[in-house]
């Protein structure tokens, strides 16, 4: 998981907080290190069950990740592991990742977290 991203998150609900209706918040997955795509499909599958951004959150706190955190997580926010474990096997959630890599390289996207104003 990207430290600099992990440490991006209190100044973003900072700004979020104070500017709320100014802003435009769009999540976009960048896996840039060993093994992140696994959790960005993971939160693509958390959001079919609309809980993205909890899942999101919980995924931040966690100090090691291993292959075994998605479920990990999926069982503590209470999903349906089923349906979560069909989607982490299904192509539409790496396709998902997949269409925001591709767009991050066609903006010159190269680094985690960006912004664009």
């Amino acid at each position: 998981m990207c430290p600099h991203c992990k440490r991006s998150q209190n100044v973003i609900k900072q700004i979020l907080k104070k500017y709320g209706n100014e802003v435009e918040f769009v999540f976009k997955h960048l896996p840039l290190q060993p093994n992140s795509r696994i959790f960005a499909r993971a939160a693509v599958c958390a959001d079919k069950q609309r809980s993205f951004w909890e899942y999101h959150d919980q995924l931040f706190e966690v100090e090691t990740l291993t292959e075994k955190v998605p479920w990990q997580l999926a069982k503590k926010l209470k999903l349906d592991v089923a349906d979560f474990e069909r989607c982490m096997e299904a192509n539409e959630s790496l396709s998902v990742v997949l269409r925001d890599q591709n767009e991050a390289k066609r903006l010159g996207i190269d680094s985690t977290p960006s912004f664009i104003d």
